[in-house]
């Protein structure tokens, strides 16, 4: 048993050299990340904004369930620009807008009806917001919930009040001011996340961080297929380490690697972005929620790594693997275009990528305000497809060394 944790800690320390003495892997893992944090933070700056083509999801809440309740939901239903889905309580409501199943929500509270037929009261609606959502796309969602309001409120105000025939009244409710109606906006999260307010480098940092530590696949490459060639994991096998200990061997350099990877990376989008001109990043409240999150997609990119280096047969073809893997993994993840703006069957489809898991873990964090309970989920489905990917690594690598 002792001998065995001698021989494990001196494949640690040897992994640890290889990798600190592979510079330009090391330079692809960290330049790569910083520079596209930097480019597509100050690119996106001012241009966060929702595909107008698109659609806006939104949860409607209806507690009124009056007559003009029932209009306004008609009238959003009207509008092209936005997709609706009906709660049932106000619970169910703000826990489906923290899971991210939309960007907004509409509440409609008791008393709408009167209030609208009184004639000159605020209409009771409450609009729920969250901090993902890009600033454009919000003031869009605004107005959209604002016209539908004006023109149910002009609508009884001209054809039934004051008997404009409905025609006319078509005509007058088109000069209906809907900036007019004040609406209560909330954003749901803790009170930092709801008071910054969301921009590029909320989207940049953590997409291309994650990005970024999938990467790891490069230099694990070059380490396995080095072993392949010079025989070191038939020797390392006279030491009676099975393919999982050896795998295994590798996990502290890379984990530490991944998590100086993501201190850095979060400090360019804290410190040197805003620096430069652009929007600072909040890291949020939870540093243990962070340390969690970081440490399962750690886990599941060295797995995941190491998976690709074990099954290639060269380089060549472990960077074109992996390469295309992470490619795929970030297209369809929220990385390269947010998941915000996809269309929703495209959206529906980024839950098949480990990188969407991350990133809506790091979103917990440094935009909802979460903390480690609401990591959990995230950081469990990272650490079960890294066990699952480590799993598959460790029984094929008998067969390649063959």
């Amino acid at each position: 048993m002792a001998s065995g944790m001698r021989a494990f800690r001196a494949l640690a320390v040897k992994e640890l050299r290889l990798l600190l003495r592979d510079r330009h892997g090391l330079a692809v893992l960290f330049v790569m990340p910083a520079v596209f944090i930097l480019i597509m933070s100050l690119a996106l700056r001012d241009a966060m904004d929702l595909d107008r083509r698109g659609t806006l999801p939104y949860l409607l809440l209806d507690e009124d369930r009056g007559y003009f309740a029932l209009a306004l939901g008609d009238a959003l239903a009207l509008r092209p620009a936005l997709a609706r889905d009906d709660v049932a309580d106000e619970a169910t409501l703000l826990a489906r807008l923290r899971a991210g199943a939309a960007p907004f929500a509409l509440r409609i509270a008791p008393g709408l009806s009167q209030r609208i037929a009184a004639a000159g009261q605020a209409p009771l609606v409450q609009l729920y917001l969250s901090p993902t959502a890009p600033g454009q796309a919000r003031l869009l969602f605004a107005a959209e919930v604002r016209g539908a309001l004006a023109a149910v409120q002009a609508e009884y105000l001209l054809e039934d009040q004051m008997g404009v025939p409905h025609e006319e009244a078509l005509a007058l409710r088109a000069q209906t001011d809907p900036a007019r109606l004040n609406l209560t906006q909330t954003f749901v999260g803790a009170e930092a996340a709801a008071v910054a307010q969301p921009n590029a480098v909320q989207q940049s940092v953590p997409a291309w961080l994650v990005f970024a530590m999938f990467f790891v696949v490069l230099p694990l490459a070059t380490s396995v297929l080095t072993e392949r060639e010079q025989g070191t994991v038939q020797r390392l096998a006279l030491l009676n380490l099975g393919p999982a200990q050896l795998l295994a061997g590798k996990l502290p350099a890379y984990y530490l690697l991944n998590l100086l990877q993501f201190a850095l990376m979060l400090a360019v989008g804290a410190y040197l972005v805003p620096a430069l001109g652009g929007q600072p990043l909040a890291l949020g409240h939870s540093p243990l929620g962070l340390w969690l999150i970081a440490t399962a997609l750690s886990f599941a990119a060295i797995s995941f790594g190491l998976l690709v280096a074990v099954a290639a047969r060269s380089a060549v073809q472990a960077t074109t693997l992996g390469g295309v893997a992470n490619l795929l993994f970030g297209a369809i993840g929220g990385v390269m275009v947010p998941k915000l703006v996809m269309p929703p069957a495209m959206a529906a489809a980024s839950v098949l990528s480990p990188m969407s898991w991350a990133l809506e873990g790091c979103w917990d964090i440094l935009l909802r305000g979460g903390g480690v309970r609401d990591v959990l989920p995230e950081a469990a489905a990272l650490a079960a497809f890294g066990l699952v990917s480590f799993t598959i690594a460790a029984r094929l690598l008998p067969r390649t060394e063959a």
